[in-house]
């Protein structure tokens, strides 16, 4: 299954442009934590959680369209390697878990609406 078949309200939203420049860090933060959630009703795989890279740096940043700050796209870079093997990768710890994961989005997404006042 394709990024664009998995999350067709993202991708369309992304395509489309209809979020704010100015938004789009918080909401693809959103749409990880959302991700999260899924995880944790067994709605979706834990590898999901990589998924986000796919969206944000390929898809939206992409595109030349959307600008992530350095902090998000350096979070969501690490997470396209995921629980990969990190002799491959080295940048994202295997043993994290979603919960750290939604932990780090959450501080993340709190010092965007701290630093948007």
């Amino acid at each position: 299954m394709t990024l664009n078949e998995s999350f067709p309200e993202v991708w369309n939203a992304i395509e489309t442009k209809s979020i704010s420049k100015s938004k789009i860090n918080e909401y693809l933060l959103n749409v990880l934590l959302e991700i999260i959630e899924d995880i944790k009703q067994n709605k979706r795989n834990e590898l999901d959680i990589g998924d986000i890279f796919g969206l944000a740096i390929q898809h939206a940043e992409g595109a030349k369209e959307y600008k992530l700050t350095p902090e998000v796209e350096d979070f969501f870079c690490k997470l396209g390697s995921y629980k990969d093997d990190p002799f491959n990768s080295g940048e994202y710890n295997p043993e994290d878990t979603p919960e750290k994961v939604e932990k780090e989005a959450k501080k993340l997404l709190e010092s965007i609406k701290v630093n948007s006042n």
